[in-house]
């Protein structure tokens, strides 16, 4: 039962990570690296597939060897998960806030909120150190 528990906190922030890749590639095209708009993306996209991997294994847990298993506790895994999806949820509340960088409006949105978004930056990289960590083990 705590797999699919899991595997559902995956499935959830890897639909929250779509959609926010779909929502800034045209802004990080727009705005390059001003403003760490590319650098959110990228961040994003990164993580996206280190769950990507992290399902694939959930997915097939007859591969992974059961002294491995036991070194990531499902309660940790479930605790970091619903951490980045509460993360990702903030990510994609921000970036919609700010707009598509279109109009000067919006560029002026992103320049005000710059902090915040190396902030997330930031954090989003501890989470993605985190996954691939467990990961890691249990692949190992």
């Amino acid at each position: 039962m705590e797999v699919l528990g899991v595997a559902a906190s995956i499935v959830g922030i890897l639909a929250a990570a779509g959609k926010i890749c779909e929502i800034l590639v045209p802004i990080a095209s727009a705005l390059g690296d001003k403003h760490n708009a590319k650098a959110i993306w990228s961040e994003v996209d990164s993580a996206r597939m280190i769950l990507l991997s992290l399902q694939q294994l959930i997915n097939n847990l007859e591969t992974v060897y059961l002294d491995h298993a036991d070194m990531v506790q499902v309660s940790n895994l479930r605790a970091t998960l619903n951490e980045g999806n509460s993360l990702f949820s903030e990510v994609e509340s921000l970036v919609s806030q700010l707009g598509t960088a279109e109009d000067r409006r919006s560029q002026m949105r992103w320049a005000r909120q710059s902090g915040k978004v190396v902030s997330l930056i930031s954090r989003m990289q501890g989470f993605k150190l985190t996954i691939s960590v467990m990961l890691s083990i249990l692949q190992w």
